[in-house]
């Protein structure tokens, strides 16, 4: 069973997070989407329409997002970065409360004015309607 992250396709930060995962993601666990697409619409009001700075990874029919999305992201990337899990112990509040304050201003590092480039075996990974 594979897990959907539904990503701010517009957020430059958010974009290269999607890079960040696949280069860390050599089995394909993960597939992407945007929320802007109508796909990711779907998939955002599956989830429960969580807050809109908010990333959303459905895994195993349920839907995680915020800080919990990014660690159980986390844990599925090779190496060191599965150690993020740990982070699980620091209360879910205090996590939601440093995503959001960050999540508030990451367009700071941009916004996407055109779609990526993306390799054959990167476009596979990226759901759309006819997926």
């Amino acid at each position: 069973m594979n897990a959907t992250i539904v990503f701010d396709g517009v957020c430059g930060f958010c974009n290269a997070c999607v890079q960040f995962v696949i280069s860390r993601d050599p089995t394909g666990y993960f597939s992407f989407v945007a929320r802007q697409s109508i796909l990711g619409q779907e998939l955002w009001l599956k989830a429960g329409n969580p807050d809109a700075d908010s990333i959303v990874l459905l895994e195993d029919n349920v839907a995680y997002s915020k800080s919990e999305a990014v660690l159980r992201i986390g844990r599925r990337l090779k190496s060191r970065w599965q150690c993020i899990w740990w982070l699980r112990y620091v209360p879910l509040s205090l996590r939601d409360t440093l995503y959001d304050k960050f999540a508030r201003h990451r367009y700071i590092f941009g916004k996407a004015a055109t779609c990526q480039l993306l390799t054959p075996d990167q476009q596979k990974r990226i759901l759309t309607l006819n997926s």
